[in-house]
């Protein structure tokens, strides 16, 4: 509450909200359009991004109780490829996720394909993400099975961007240290078995599996 309110928000605060995605895309993107070749859906979200917290989205009305005034807040759009209307979305998702994970080791692991199919990646999005997650998935799941005789825990999300802004579509997977049996029964740890699941040759399947189910789908 209390950014909203002039009196108490300072130069270096306004300096800062200035340098934002929607601040930047407002004032290049109108110069810059003739040159993106963009679709109507991409283009609708760099408009909307552009929008957010300005009076084009409308606003909302606040009473602060600092200076005891009412001030119009613009509404946020609300788009999800936004880093200010994403940050809350993030932390909310995370908790849910936090809520969720059990008393034991988890493992980090990144599947990505080679630069060499980023272009049918970028052709057929609709078709190869889905892929992308059922190849990780059940690569990870048959690793678990023939290593340590049970089932994963396995959330896993979709980067498309590397650190470059390159397109570079990957997932990031969160793995249970470990497996349950068939039947539910019993836990089987990974470090108990000494099985090293964050190098794992499953990782090493994904680049050979999703060109030929890919071939087979089509």
């Amino acid at each position: 509450m209390e950014t909203l309110c002039p009196s108490v928000q300072s130069s270096s605060e306004a300096a800062r909200d200035q340098l934002t995605l929607g601040g930047i895309l407002r004032a290049f993107l109108p110069v810059l359009l003739h040159l993106l070749n963009l679709g109507a859906h991409k283009l609708r979200v760099l408009w909307q991004l552009a929008a957010c917290g300005t009076p084009a989205l409308g606003a909302n009305l606040f009473h602060c109780p600092h200076c005891q005034h009412r001030h119009w807040a613009p509404r946020s759009c609300g788009n999800r490829h936004c880093p200010r209307c994403l940050a809350a979305k993030s932390w909310q998702w995370l908790e849910k996720q936090t809520r969720s994970l059990l008393p034991i080791t988890y493992y980090h692991c990144v599947f990505t394909l080679p630069a060499e199919l980023n272009s049918l990646m970028l052709a057929n999005q609709r078709k190869l993400y889905p892929l992308l997650f059922d190849c990780a998935a059940q690569s990870l799941l048959e690793f678990g099975r023939n290593r340590l005789k049970g089932d994963l825990g396995i959330t896993a999300v979709l980067h498309t961007w590397g650190q470059k802004l390159d397109f570079h579509p990957h997932l990031h997977c969160i793995v249970t240290g470990g497996a349950l049996s068939p039947d539910g029964k019993r836990w089987r740890s990974a470090q108990t078995a000494q099985v090293p699941l964050s190098r794992s040759s499953a990782c090493r399947a994904i680049p050979r599996q999703v060109p030929g189910r890919a071939r087979s789908d089509a």
